[in-house]
């Protein structure tokens, strides 16, 4: 999207008044629990037109899964992958640092900032929680919790049916990280848990 009078350039996230998600309610929520983080884009406005609720962010990009089909080999150096490890680590250390786990932890949820100091920013929180309730306690552990994330990211625990934690979060940045490095996964990408 466009401001009308500044011409500069945002990013709009929506969700239909149709739709019976909370999935944006819950992404508003914690990208203003991580403000002004320079991991995660900045707020720029948020509200609903027409019964649909909008959220208008920064615009970045590209993802680091779409700059990784384009490369030869469809990888990245070793430099850049232990760049975009330990950047992408940041993030993920920072949002744990929020009292949240982000539950789908994947090169495309990373974005790319013309910015040296912060140049990866984590997105798409639709699937995170908070793992620190508002007592300050961490939530319990659930054997019965369901399938959350993308399949070839997800940790065991995930597949398993747990409920997931900090350490999911970093099994899914390790699988991440092996991507960067190989291309692929050892394992064959399959949307079949």
């Amino acid at each position: 999207v466009q401001d009308n009078n500044t011409r500069n350039e945002y990013a709009l996230k929506y969700e239909t008044n149709t739709n019976k998600g909370k999935g944006l309610i819950i992404e508003e929520e914690i990208l203003r629990k991580v403000q002004p983080s320079k991991n995660f884009p900045e707020i720029i406005d948020s509200g609903e037109h027409k019964g649909s609720k909008y959220v208008v962010i920064e615009l970045l990009g590209p993802s680091l899964s779409n700059v990784r089909r384009q490369l030869q080999g469809r990888k990245y150096s070793t430099y850049s992958a232990l760049f975009l490890s330990y950047y992408t680590l940041c993030c993920v250390e920072d949002l744990h640092s929020h009292g949240i786990i982000n539950r789908d932890v994947k090169p495309g949820n990373f974005l790319i900032r013309a910015d040296w100091e912060y140049p990866i920013c984590m997105i798409d929180f639709g699937l995170s929680a908070f793992y620190i309730d508002k007592q300050g306690s961490h939530i319990p552990f659930k054997n019965d919790a369901g399938f959350i994330g993308t399949c070839k990211y997800s940790s065991l625990n995930s597949h398993e049916l747990y409920s997931l934690s900090r350490r999911d979060d970093m099994i899914s940045w390790f699988y991440s990280c092996v991507e960067f490095f190989n291309g692929r996964f050892p394992w064959p990408a399959s949307r079949d848990r």
